[in-house]
């Protein structure tokens, strides 16, 4: 058994499994950031209809706001409240309501985002069932594809394995894979591309038609899944020459496997921008900022310099760093739920040591242009999320950048672990590795369900 849980994608799919059921079950409806637009996009998308709605059916926004005003109050819910929250049904001719301003923002995210949340609704829906175990059904099928994908990313990874094992483990990690939003799918499929990536720069034999096609379609719902990801499918340039035949078939492989899936978000983007936030004026987010995207966007064109100085200021002026950091680890939910602060040490520690010490760093490092060019990405992406949360987010023209989380660096973590130097010797064996992480997991990750279910219930 012991040997059995040695292997990384192993132990994850344990503790992932058992940890982030968990959370999913115990965690209130919308009790997790932003579940309620995601919600409303599932159904948006479950319709057919991807440029969003303007009007929802009433008793969906009925459930919506009676579950969440109880989380924004901060009351704990009952037995009773759920079998409140049972009695919202869809029925064929539901009146219509108009969407709050805040919510339509994230039509903007790419259907594909959502494919399997709204499927799964769909299925919900046609067997007529409430909309509480409409919103569970969402969850569940976030996190069955999270927890499959990553378990597959981490099977197949050639190097780096615990490291990434122990990072797809902590708290924030697990708790929003069981939670309904997008997450679950872009940061599964970032683990997927770097395992594939690197599993092929350790081979170095050419790729087949099945291998580069996977690559392609990976890449592509990469780009889809969130814009500020869509640079990522670059990172295929760090496959090596001996992965293809010729120069001429590297070329037309790398355009394959990086321009469908660019040309596609750049498409979705210049379609939100026409059709959906063209029509959203202005609105308030949740944490109190007036957001006007389209004042945002030309202040950033006309005076670049000025949201340069912004840019800087929010990264090495303010608390953003020190919070992604905190929320990388561990914060949950809504009200952004801050761990014990032994549980950030424990897990700082152990992470740095698996990062530091696991024996399956690779022989080589990475050529110096190609961590270079891995970093330079990673570096463009952060600017390009940090600026769509300056324009979607933030207050118009605030001197600091509002809303970022560390969990967007789930998904640009593996490329940095590129600048790792070979081992010489591995100070840790396998099995050491199998058992830190555990013992990381087991006392943070309960830690944490045991702050949700104190604040929830």
């Amino acid at each position: 058994m012991l040997h059995t849980l040695s292997h990384p994608h192993r132990l994850y799919l344990l503790l992932a499994g058992v940890f982030g059921l968990l959370f999913l079950l115990i965690t209130p409806p919308f009790a997790a950031s932003d579940e309620t637009a995601h919600f409303e996009r599932s159904y948006e998308i479950a319709q057919g209809r991807w440029l969003g709605l303007d009007a929802l059916p009433a008793p969906l926004l009925a459930f919506k706001h009676a579950a969440f005003d109880q989380v924004k109050q901060g009351r704990p819910f009952t037995r009773e409240d759920y079998a409140q929250l049972m009695q919202y049904r869809l029925a064929e001719h539901d009146t219509l309501q108009q969407v709050d301003p805040y919510t339509r923002m994230f039509k903007v995210h790419n259907p594909l985002a959502y494919i399997h949340t709204a499927l799964a609704m769909q299925v919900a829906l046609a067997f007529d069932a409430p909309l509480l175990l409409v919103f569970y059904a969402c969850r569940l099928a976030a996190w069955i594809v999270g927890i499959t994908l990553i378990t597959l990313a981490l099977r197949l990874m050639p190097y780096h394995r615990y490291a990434l094992c122990a990072v797809a483990l902590l708290p924030t990690m697990v708790f929003y894979l069981g939670m309904l939003n997008p997450e679950s799918l872009n940061v599964a499929l970032a683990f997927l591309f770097f395992a594939l990536i690197m599993r092929h720069r350790a081979q170095a034999i050419p790729l087949r038609p099945p291998q580069w096609l996977t690559l392609a379609l990976i890449a592509f719902g990469l780009a889809q899944c969130k814009t500020a990801y869509m640079l990522l499918p670059f990172m295929a340039f760090l496959l090596p020459a001996a992965c293809f035949h010729s120069r001429k078939q590297q070329g037309l492989i790398l355009t394959f496997i990086i321009v469908p899936g660019l040309i596609s978000a750049i498409l979705w983007a210049m379609l939100a921008r026409h059709f959906i936030l063209a029509n959203i004026g202005a609105y308030a987010t949740e944490g109190g900022s007036y957001v006007m995207p389209d004042e945002q966007m030309a202040f950033i064109l006309q005076q670049p310099l000025a949201y340069a100085q912004i840019l800087f200021t929010s990264l090495f002026a303010s608390a953003l760093i020190p919070d992604a950091l905190r929320s990388f680890i561990g914060v949950l939910g809504w009200g952004n739920l801050a761990l014990p602060i032994w549980c950030y040490a424990v897990t700082a520690a152990g992470l740095g040591m698996l990062i530091l010490a696991a024996p399956d760093r690779p022989a080589s490092s990475l050529p110096f242009p190609l961590r270079l060019l891995a970093t330079a990405l990673v570096v463009i992406t952060l600017i390009i999320a940090l600026t769509l949360l300056y324009m979607q987010w933030t207050g118009v023209q605030a001197p600091l950048i509002q809303g970022f989380q560390g969990r967007y660096c789930y998904a640009l973590l593996p490329w940095l672990l590129c600048w790792l130097p070979p081992h010489r010797a591995a100070p840790l064996a396998p099995r050491h590795c199998a058992i830190l992480i555990t013992a990381i997991s087991v006392l943070t990750l309960p830690a944490a369900i045991a702050l949700m279910v104190g604040n929830s219930y």
